[in-house]
C-alpha cells in the first residue's frame, strides 16, 4: 500500500510542539498560524486520551491539556455530549476551535447593549469534522455552542491567555 494511502494518527503532544515552533518562529498573527496549523492536522489529531473530565452540567468537559510556559496560549479538548449547550458567550483573548468528531452549533450573537451584555440572535453554523473557527476577543465573536446530534462530538480549542490558574477566565458571559 503506498504510503500516502495510510491514515497517520497524530499525537496532540505533535500538535503543541509544532504550535510552539510557528508561534516562535512567525512573526504573523497568532490565531492566523494556529486556525492554519489546525487545519493541517485536525484530522489526525487524537483526543480520546485527554478527555478525562466527567460532563458538566451542561453535558459538555473541558479538558486543559497544555499551558504554554510562556503563557502566549492554552489548549484544550472538549466533548460534547448529545444535548450539551454552553451559555453565550464571547472571549478576552483570540480562540481556534476545530471539530475533530461529530458535529457541532454554534449560534452567533450581536451585542445590543454593552452595558447590561445583552445580545440578540444574528445567525447560526453547523459544523462537521475538520471545520475549523476563529473568533476574536469581545465584543467580537459572541456565540454559543452546542451538540444536537445523538452521538458525542469532540472539539480541539487553542486560546490566546494562560488559562493554567483559573480555567474559566477566557469567557465573557452574555444573555438575551
Amino acid at each position: 500500500m503506498p504510503r500516502d494511502t495510510i491514515f497517520l494518527q497524530t499525537s496532540l503532544s505533535d500538535f503543541i510542539v509544532r504550535l510552539t515552533a510557528a508561534l516562535d518562529a512567525d512573526g504573523s498573527t497568532p490565531k492566523d498560524t494556529v486556525a492554519a496549523l489546525m487545519r493541517d492536522m485536525i484530522d489526525e489529531i487524537d483526543l480520546a486520551p485527554h478527555l478525562t473530565s466527567p460532563a458538566n452540567d451542561c453535558g459538555y468537559s473541558r479538558n486543559i491539556v497544555h499551558t504554554d510556559p510562556k503563557g502566549r496560549f492554552s489548549v484544550l479538548a472538549i466533548e460534547w455530549l448529545p444535548g450539551a449547550m454552553t451559555a453565550i458567550h464571547g472571549h478576552r483573548a483570540w480562540g481556534c476551535v476545530g471539530v475533530a468528531e461529530g458535529t457541532i452549533g454554534c449560534d452567533m450573537f450581536e451585542l445590543v447593549n454593552e452595558e447590561t451584555h445583552q445580545v440578540r440572535l444574528s445567525d447560526f453554523i453547523e459544523a462537521g469534522k475538520g471545520a475549523i473557527a476563529a473568533v476574536d476577543p469581545k465584543p467580537c465573536g459572541i456565540h454559543r455552542l452546542y451538540n444536537r446530534g445523538t452521538s458525542r462530538a469532540v472539539t480541539l480549542h487553542v486560546y490566546g491567555i494562560d488559562l493554567s490558574t483559573d480555567p474559566c477566565c477566557i469567557n465573557v458571559p452574555y444573555h438575551f
